[in-house]
């Protein structure tokens, strides 16, 4: 059957990974940054205590690798998976290329240190803080017109009142 592949979907699906729909996406992936982008030392590996099939290119001869990470479309990604591969494979970004049936693959640059979400606790104090300089906002914007009569209004009395404070501090 392999005599018929094209030989580095044969050598990805040697690496270990068992997951044919892993493969397959490693494998367009791989085509896709060879071919279309173009990019140059373009890699395969497998990372077995994540069964994960991951890709490393460089954008030009000189420059660094960069790791890509193929996933499917129809695999959910949780933030679980993001951190372990971060974690496991040592680097502080990567790019997840996110792969659609027979369509080209979407790009996505994904950095280290992402912040979890709130707890549902959280969420609501956050809300209620944000309700609350809604309105504070709004009252100020009520306001202004009067807040600006005021300020205008001490202008002139201003020159005797800072005589007072001076006075007052000596």
């Amino acid at each position: 059957m392999y005599d018929i592949c094209h030989p580095s979907y044969y050598r990805i699906s040697q690496l270990g990974c068992k997951n044919e729909l892993k493969i397959t996406t490693a494998f367009y992936i791989y085509m896709e940054l060879c071919e279309e982008k173009k990019l140059w030392g373009v890699e395969y590996k497998y990372e077995q205590e994540l069964d994960l099939i991951y890709l490393l290119a460089k954008t030009s001869k000189n420059a660094d690798s960069e790791t890509y990470i193929p996933w499917s479309s129809i695999r959910n990604l949780k933030l679980r998976d993001i951190v372990d591969i971060q974690n496991k494979l040592k680097c502080s970004s990567f790019i997840l290329a996110v792969k659609s049936g027979e369509g080209i693959s979407v790009m996505y640059r994904v950095c280290k240190d992402l912040i979890k979400p709130l707890a549902p606790s959280g969420i609501s104090t956050k809300r209620e803080s944000m309700v609350k300089k809604s309105k504070l906002d709004d009252e100020i914007t009520r306001n202004s017109r009067n807040l600006y009569l005021l300020a205008k209004s001490r202008q002139t009395k201003n020159v005797n009142y800072n005589e007072e404070i001076l006075y007052k501090i000596e």
